[in-house]
C-alpha cells in the first residue's frame, strides 16, 4: 500500500485534519493572547481612572456642602472651621476659607486625604499610609475680582505614582456664588 493511498483512506485523513486544525488553534491563540493582555490591562486603567474620577467629585460635593451664603440681614456667612481631611469632617479645619498656594501640587495637610483601593478614607497627613491607593487634593480661593465667588478644585492622584502631569488621574473645578 502506497503512502498516498493510506493518507487518502479515512483513518489517514482524520490525522492529518487533527494535525492541521491543533496547527491552525496554536496560530489563533498565539495571536489572541497579546490582544487579551491589553484588553486586561485597560480594564484595570479605566477601573482606577473610574474611581479617581468618583472620588474626586464626591470631595467637589463635600466642599460644594459646607456653608457659603449670606444671613437673614445680608451679611456674608462661611463655614470656616470644619476639617475635610478626617473621615467624618470634624471642626478645627479651614472649611471653605482661602487654602494657601502649591495644595494641588503637595500634600499639604488639612488638605489631602488617603484612600484605599475601594474608595474608603485610609488616613491623612503629610504622607500616605501604606494601605493608600489614591491621594485626594483640594484647594479653595475666592475668585479674583469677586470675593463672594470661590473656585473650588480637587484632584486625584495614584498614591504610589512618579509625580507630574501623568500621575493626576481627575481633576474638577467648580464655582460657588454666595446667595444674598
Amino acid at each position: 500500500m502506497s503512502i498516498a493511498h493510506r493518507l487518502a483512506s479515512p483513518s489517514g485523513s482524520a490525522l492529518v485534519e487533527v494535525l492541521v486544525a491543533s496547527g491552525l488553534l496554536i496560530v489563533a491563540a498565539t495571536g489572541v493572547a497579546p490582544v487579551m493582555a491589553h484588553a486586561v490591562r485597560a480594564s484595570f486603567s479605566a477601573r482606577a481612572a473610574t474611581s479617581a474620577a468618583v472620588l474626586t467629585a464626591q470631595k467637589i460635593e463635600q466642599l460644594r456642602s459646607l456653608a457659603w451664603g449670606a444671613t437673614a440681614d445680608g451679611l456674608p456667612m462661611s463655614d470656616v472651621t470644619t476639617d475635610l481631611s478626617t473621615e467624618a469632617g470634624n471642626d478645627g479645619g479651614p472649611g471653605l476659607g482661602a487654602s494657601p498656594p502649591g495644595t494641588l501640587e503637595e500634600n499639604m495637610p488639612p488638605y489631602v486625604d488617603y484612600l484605599d483601593g475601594m474608595g474608603t478614607w485610609a488616613g491623612h497627613g503629610a504622607s500616605p499610609p501604606a494601605s493608600a491607593v489614591y491621594v485626594r487634593r483640594w484647594s479653595v480661593q475666592p475668585l479674583a475680582g469677586d470675593p463672594d465667588t470661590l473656585v473650588l478644585q480637587a484632584m486625584v492622584t495614584t498614591a504610589r505614582a512618579s509625580p507630574g502631569p501623568s500621575a493626576v488621574q481627575s481633576r474638577l473645578v467648580s464655582l460657588r456664588t454666595r446667595r444674598q
